[in-house]
Protein backbone atom coordinates (compact mmCIF):
# COMPACT_ATOMS: atom_id res chain seq x y z
CA UNK A 1 0.00 0.00 0.00
CA UNK A 2 1.00 3.72 -0.39
CA UNK A 3 -0.13 6.88 -0.86
CA UNK A 4 -0.07 8.67 -4.33
CA UNK A 5 -2.47 10.60 -6.91
CA UNK A 6 -2.30 13.73 -9.07
CA UNK A 7 -2.24 16.05 -6.37
CA UNK A 8 -0.15 14.40 -4.35
CA UNK A 9 2.33 13.93 -6.54
CA UNK A 10 2.95 17.30 -7.93
CA UNK A 11 3.28 18.70 -3.83
CA UNK A 12 5.59 15.86 -3.31
CA UNK A 13 7.88 16.55 -5.91
CA UNK A 14 7.42 20.36 -5.53
CA UNK A 15 8.97 20.13 -1.95
CA UNK A 16 11.89 18.12 -3.70
CA UNK A 17 12.63 20.64 -5.49
CA UNK A 18 11.82 23.39 -4.50
CA UNK A 19 14.32 25.34 -1.91
CA UNK A 20 14.53 23.65 2.19
CA UNK A 21 12.85 27.26 3.44
CA UNK A 22 9.52 27.15 1.26
CA UNK A 23 6.88 25.82 2.85
CA UNK A 24 4.00 24.00 0.95
CA UNK A 25 1.35 22.39 2.56
CA UNK A 26 -1.16 20.01 0.91
CA UNK A 27 -5.06 21.24 0.68
CA UNK A 28 -7.55 18.31 0.47
CA UNK A 29 -10.08 16.18 2.61
CA UNK A 30 -9.80 12.54 4.57
CA UNK A 31 -11.63 10.79 6.58
CA UNK A 32 -10.87 10.33 10.75
CA UNK A 33 -10.02 6.54 9.73
CA UNK A 34 -6.78 4.69 10.34
CA UNK A 35 -5.83 4.82 6.60
CA UNK A 36 -6.65 8.42 6.49
CA UNK A 37 -4.32 8.58 9.85
CA UNK A 38 -1.60 7.08 7.78
CA UNK A 39 -2.14 8.96 5.11
CA UNK A 40 -1.69 12.50 6.83
CA UNK A 41 1.42 10.54 8.83
CA UNK A 42 3.10 10.54 5.10
CA UNK A 43 2.54 13.69 4.70
CA UNK A 44 4.14 14.92 7.41
CA UNK A 45 7.44 12.74 7.00
CA UNK A 46 7.19 13.66 3.23
CA UNK A 47 7.97 17.80 4.14
CA UNK A 48 4.49 18.61 3.39
CA UNK A 49 2.09 20.70 5.62
CA UNK A 50 -1.11 19.30 6.32
CA UNK A 51 -2.70 22.04 8.70
CA UNK A 52 -5.28 22.76 5.77
CA UNK A 53 -6.32 19.38 5.50
CA UNK A 54 -10.01 18.84 6.83
CA UNK A 55 -11.05 15.80 8.77
CA UNK A 56 -14.23 14.00 8.03
CA UNK A 57 -15.52 11.29 10.08
CA UNK A 58 -17.56 8.06 8.39
CA UNK A 59 -15.32 9.03 5.36
CA UNK A 60 -11.59 8.03 4.37
CA UNK A 61 -8.96 8.60 1.13
CA UNK A 62 -9.74 7.38 -2.01
CA UNK A 63 -8.69 3.99 -3.31
CA UNK A 64 -7.36 2.57 -5.84
CA UNK A 65 -5.24 -0.35 -8.03
CA UNK A 66 -2.87 0.25 -10.70
CA UNK A 67 -2.21 -2.46 -13.32
CA UNK A 68 0.86 -1.75 -15.96
CA UNK A 69 0.68 -3.21 -19.43
CA UNK A 70 3.94 -2.47 -21.26
CA UNK A 71 4.18 0.96 -19.15
CA UNK A 72 0.92 2.16 -19.57
CA UNK A 73 -1.53 2.02 -16.64
CA UNK A 74 -4.93 1.12 -15.73
CA UNK A 75 -7.06 2.00 -12.65
CA UNK A 76 -9.77 0.60 -10.84
CA UNK A 77 -11.62 2.74 -8.22
CA UNK A 78 -13.13 2.84 -5.42
CA UNK A 79 -14.12 5.97 -4.05
CA UNK A 80 -17.53 6.32 -2.92
CA UNK A 81 -17.02 7.63 0.49
CA UNK A 82 -13.78 9.33 -0.64
CA UNK A 83 -13.80 12.59 1.18
CA UNK A 84 -12.19 14.26 -1.15
CA UNK A 85 -15.30 14.14 -3.32
CA UNK A 86 -16.88 16.82 -1.12
CA UNK A 87 -13.63 18.92 -1.41
CA UNK A 88 -14.53 21.23 -4.62
CA UNK A 89 -18.43 20.80 -5.14
CA UNK A 90 -18.35 24.15 -7.02
CA UNK A 91 -16.62 22.87 -10.57
CA UNK A 92 -18.31 26.00 -11.99
CA UNK A 93 -16.49 28.53 -10.27
CA UNK A 94 -12.77 26.91 -10.18
CA UNK A 95 -13.51 26.57 -14.73
CA UNK A 96 -14.21 30.14 -14.65
CA UNK A 97 -11.28 30.86 -12.38
CA UNK A 98 -8.89 29.45 -14.80
CA UNK A 99 -10.71 31.79 -17.40
CA UNK A 100 -8.24 34.31 -16.11
CA UNK A 101 -4.75 32.65 -15.78
CA UNK A 102 -2.03 34.39 -16.81
CA UNK A 103 -0.59 31.39 -18.15
CA UNK A 104 -1.61 27.85 -19.31
CA UNK A 105 0.50 24.91 -19.90
CA UNK A 106 -0.78 21.99 -22.06
CA UNK A 107 0.73 18.55 -22.26
CA UNK A 108 -0.24 15.73 -23.97
CA UNK A 109 1.55 12.64 -23.27
CA UNK A 110 4.64 12.26 -25.74
CA UNK A 111 3.85 14.85 -27.66
CA UNK A 112 4.32 18.64 -27.85
CA UNK A 113 3.41 21.36 -24.98
CA UNK A 114 1.77 24.41 -25.38
CA UNK A 115 1.99 27.40 -23.66
CA UNK A 116 -0.35 30.17 -23.33
CA UNK A 117 1.03 33.63 -21.79
CA UNK A 118 1.77 37.04 -22.47
CA UNK A 119 3.72 35.96 -25.03
CA UNK A 120 0.88 34.56 -26.97
CA UNK A 121 0.96 30.61 -28.08
CA UNK A 122 3.90 28.98 -28.41
CA UNK A 123 4.52 25.24 -28.56
CA UNK A 124 7.39 23.61 -26.77
CA UNK A 125 8.88 20.01 -28.43
CA UNK A 126 9.96 17.84 -25.32
CA UNK A 127 13.16 15.47 -25.64
CA UNK A 128 12.48 12.13 -26.65
CA UNK A 129 12.44 9.11 -24.09
CA UNK A 130 14.27 6.26 -24.58
CA UNK A 131 12.58 3.95 -22.26
CA UNK A 132 9.02 4.28 -20.78
CA UNK A 133 8.89 2.00 -18.06
CA UNK A 134 5.72 3.44 -16.21
CA UNK A 135 3.51 6.08 -17.11
CA UNK A 136 2.24 6.61 -13.70
CA UNK A 137 2.79 10.37 -12.11
CA UNK A 138 4.06 11.40 -15.89
CA UNK A 139 2.09 14.63 -16.28
CA UNK A 140 2.17 15.48 -12.03
CA UNK A 141 5.95 15.09 -12.31
CA UNK A 142 6.07 17.59 -15.18
CA UNK A 143 3.84 20.03 -13.64
CA UNK A 144 5.91 20.31 -10.39
CA UNK A 145 9.35 20.33 -12.32
CA UNK A 146 7.50 23.07 -14.48
CA UNK A 147 6.51 25.01 -11.12
CA UNK A 148 9.49 24.98 -9.38
CA UNK A 149 11.48 26.34 -12.47
CA UNK A 150 8.79 28.91 -12.86
CA UNK A 151 8.14 29.83 -9.15
CA UNK A 152 11.98 30.46 -9.06
CA UNK A 153 12.40 32.96 -11.94
CA UNK A 154 13.10 30.44 -14.81
CA UNK A 155 12.20 31.69 -18.29
CA UNK A 156 8.79 29.71 -20.02
CA UNK A 157 11.26 27.59 -22.03
CA UNK A 158 13.43 26.28 -19.55
CA UNK A 159 10.64 25.92 -17.01
CA UNK A 160 8.88 24.15 -19.68
CA UNK A 161 12.63 21.30 -20.24
CA UNK A 162 12.49 21.23 -16.20
CA UNK A 163 8.88 19.63 -16.58
CA UNK A 164 10.05 17.30 -19.38
CA UNK A 165 12.95 16.48 -17.95
CA UNK A 166 11.73 15.24 -14.27
CA UNK A 167 8.76 13.26 -16.21
CA UNK A 168 11.31 11.52 -18.24
CA UNK A 169 13.14 10.67 -15.07
CA UNK A 170 9.57 9.51 -13.65
CA UNK A 171 8.70 7.29 -16.39
CA UNK A 172 11.77 5.53 -16.31
CA UNK A 173 11.04 3.83 -13.50
CA UNK A 174 7.84 2.19 -11.67
CA UNK A 175 5.91 3.91 -9.43
CA UNK A 176 4.45 7.44 -8.96
CA UNK A 177 7.18 8.65 -6.34
CA UNK A 178 10.53 8.23 -7.04
CA UNK A 179 13.36 9.74 -4.46
CA UNK A 180 16.05 11.09 -6.56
Amino acid sequence: MGFAGDTLNTAWYLRRALPPDWQGDYLTTVGTDAISNRMLAFLQAAGLGTGHIARLPDRTVRLYLIELTNGERSFAYWRGQSAARLLAADTAALAAGLAGAGLVVVKDGAGPILTLGATGAEWHAPERVKAVVDTTAAGDSFNAGFLTAHLTGAPLVQAVRAGARLAAHVIGARGALLVP
